[in-house]
C-alpha cells in the first residue's frame, strides 16, 4: 500500500487473491490421465493402474469443489510417480545401454513422455500448493 491507497486502486493485479483457474486446469489433467487409466486398468485387468489411477481422480474432483483436502492427493501422485520413473528409467537405462534404441535421436525422443509426466506433476504440486498455502 502507497499511502494508505492498495494495490487494486493503484492499477496493480491484488496477488492475494487467489485464482482458480490455475487448480480447475490441474483437476482437468488430473482427470485426463485418471479416467483413460482406469478404463485400460479395468479393461485389461490390471486393477493396480486402476486403484493407483484413483489418486489423481479424487484430487481433481476436490480441487473442482475447492477443497484444501484435494492437495494431499495430488502430492502422494507425485511423490510416487516422479521417483519411480527417474528409479525406473535409470534401472532401464543401466541394464540395456545408452542408447537403447538404434540412434540417440530416438533414445532421447523415448524419454520425453516420461519428463513430461514428471513435468506436470512437479508443476501440478505447484501451482496446488501456491494455492492453498496460508
Amino acid at each position: 500500500m502507497v499511502a494508505g491507497r492498495s494495490a487494486a486502486a493503484l492499477g496493480f493485479k491484488d496477488l492475494r487473491m487467489k485464482s482458480f483457474r490455475g487448480i480447475y486446469f490441474v483437476g482437468l489433467l488430473s482427470m485426463a490421465y485418471s479416467l483413460p487409466t482406469i478404463k485400460y486398468a479395468v479393461t485389461t485387468g490390471q486393477l493396480w493402474y486402476g486403484v493407483f489411477a484413483l489418486l489423481p481422480l479424487i484430487g481433481a474432483v476436490g480441487l473442482f469443489l475447492r477443497r484444501s483436502w484435494a492437495r494431499f492427493p495430488i502430492y502422494a501422485f507425485s511423490v510416487c510417480v516422479v521417483p519411480t520413473w527417474v528409479a525406473y528409467t535409470m534401472w532401464f537405462l543401466a541394464k540395456k545401454g545408452w542408447p537403447y534404441y538404434s540412434t540417440i535421436l530416438e533414445s532421447v525422443l523415448g524419454l520425453v513422455p516420461g519428463l513430461l509426466l514428471c513435468a506436470g506433476c512437479a508443476l501440478g504440486s505447484w501451482i496446488v500448493h501456491q494455492h492453498f498455502r496460508p
